[in-house]
């Protein structure tokens, strides 16, 4: 027989806690002083609560997880048997890949929205990235993340911009040439 989980009997006050915290992001000792659980249970209830994410090394886990954990386990028949089976279950998934890497050439570095190719194309509500595979796509897709993580305003200022209505009709336009020509000819030298 498996030996029982000590704080489900508190599951209650737990879960009250965490309704009354204003703790939004929950992080590996917050849940140890929680549940009054040591480090290892604590990172196996991370990862059971589920939607871990990776800050600075810090696993967290947001507050909305956990108060689903606590109602999945609060709601179960056997509140012990669906902790363990969330635990194992989490123990037993696959382990997620590495981010996909794509090399950002040092030249590339500084980059800003001006430097852009002309294959990613930015107008108001609307990105486009044209590439011939997938991989150039997804090389493109790095430069403008690093364009944007250089020059985010220039971006939110292209996008949001409104296009210009264009007050000049092309016959004034071809007049005004016209007129810039005829001055350009009539200043003194400039024959």
């Amino acid at each position: 027989m498996a030996r029982p989980v000590k704080w489900t009997t508190r599951l209650y006050e737990i879960r009250q806690r965490v309704l009354d915290s204003k703790i939004e992001t929950w992080d590996r000792q917050a849940i140890e002083n929680l549940f009054d659980v040591r480090r290892v249970t604590a990172q196996n209830l991370m990862r059971a609560i589920g939607e871990l994410s990776n800050v600075a090394g810090a696993h967290l886990t947001s507050r909305s997880s956990l108060l689903d954990f606590l109602n999945h386990v609060l709601a179960a028949d056997d509140m012990d048997a669906a902790v363990r089976t969330r635990i194992d279950t989490a123990a037993a998934a696959p382990s997620q890949k590495k981010g996909l890497r794509l090399p950002v050439p040092d030249e590339l570095r500084a980059v800003r929205l001006r430097d852009l190719s002309r294959h990613i194309k930015i107008a108001p509500g609307l990105l486009t990235i044209e590439g011939a595979d997938a991989f150039e796509i997804l090389a493109h897709l790095a430069v403008l993340a690093r364009a944007l993580d250089n020059d985010l305003d220039s971006f939110v200022m292209a996008w949001n911009r409104a296009p210009l209505p264009s007050r000049v009709s092309p016959p004034d336009m071809d007049l005004m040439w016209a007129e810039l020509e005829a001055m350009e000819h009539s200043r003194p030298g400039m024959h």
